[in-house]
């Protein structure tokens, strides 16, 4: 402000469009100072909006951790006590279902939330700048996907107040909605095969080996004396490992399987047979 000279309204206006990437290039320094400043408020906005949103992802990431940690000791919990089975389906297809309608529902709520964005900025901007609905609706969209080409920029002192508001919410709101999309569509990870293993058994294998197999017991993936301890590896612990180690599948997968497995276990021997088809809730004994 005090390099150019510029009010207030337009020092923030200013601020805002390079912190957000826009730069409608209406309000541009003319000074040396100001180009300077200009500079090292680049650097400093990206510093600072990168350090936010890696907090933001990493905290976002720790809460779901723990949530995931807290519902697989209370599935956990209910795999070792009997208790009456419900008729919900939640098979592999059912899962793969709902994993899918998550992500529908979400996209759709975030593409309506950018709908309501959009139909009120289109009134705002028409009654603020006076111009057509669909000017108003261009102008809005150059301004939420920060293209900010220039061609329409706020005049008056209300208009940039308008138009700081809608680059705060319409750049997050168009940026949630084309991620949600992209889950949507993209959504689908590749596959890997898993790895072989070369070379032979040693001590320190073995213990790499002992330590996955703890750390699914910490989590209350499995339980381990069904297995045979951590101390001797199953089949099953090889087969988790090779398959978590190449990339396959993760902890919360061994998780959500394990979980139908105990499931159909219903007299919780550690196997599936007839008995636990005699034994299953509702169904009738085997005649003749």
């Amino acid at each position: 402000r005090l390099a150019e000279g510029w009010s207030i309204i337009d020092t923030v206006y200013f601020t805002t469009t390079v912190i957000m990437t826009v730069g409608y290039g209406d309000v541009v320094p003319q000074t040396a100072t100001g180009k300077l400043l200009t500079c090292t408020l680049v650097v400093m906005s990206l510093l600072v909006i990168g350090t936010f949103l890696k907090n933001l992802v990493q905290a976002i990431v720790e809460l779901e951790v723990s949530r995931a940690k807290q519902a697989r000791r209370v599935r956990l919990v209910g795999f070792l006590i009997p208790r009456a089975e419900s008729d919900e389906e939640d098979g592999l297809f059912a899962k793969t279902q709902a994993r899918g309608q998550r992500l529908r529902r979400r996209c759709t709520i975030a593409a309506t939330a950018l709908f309501l964005w959009l139909v009120l900025a289109v009134l705002l901007l028409r009654r603020v700048l006076g111009v057509k609905a669909q000017d108003a609706a261009y102008f809005a969209m150059v301004t939420a996907s920060t293209l900010g080409l220039g061609d329409t920029v706020p005049l008056t002192a209300g208009g940039k107040l308008l138009v700081i508001a809608l680059m705060l919410t319409g750049v997050p709101l168009l940026g949630n909605f084309l991620a949600q999309l992209g889950n949507v569509l993209f959504g689908k990870s590749e596959r890997t095969r898993p790895e072989r293993a070369s070379g032979k058994l040693c001590t320190s294998r073995l213990n790499t080996l002992r330590e996955f197999c703890h750390e699914m017991e910490q989590q209350a993936l499995y339980v381990s004396c069904r297995e045979g301890g951590t101390q001797k590896i199953s089949p099953f612990e090889y087969m988790a490992f090779a398959l978590v180690r190449s990339k396959v599948i993760d902890m919360e997968d061994i998780g959500e399987v394990m979980k139908d497995f105990y499931r159909f276990d219903v007299t919780r021997d550690g196997f599936i047979d007839e008995d636990d088809v005699r034994a299953w809730p509702g169904v009738a004994p085997a005649t003749g």
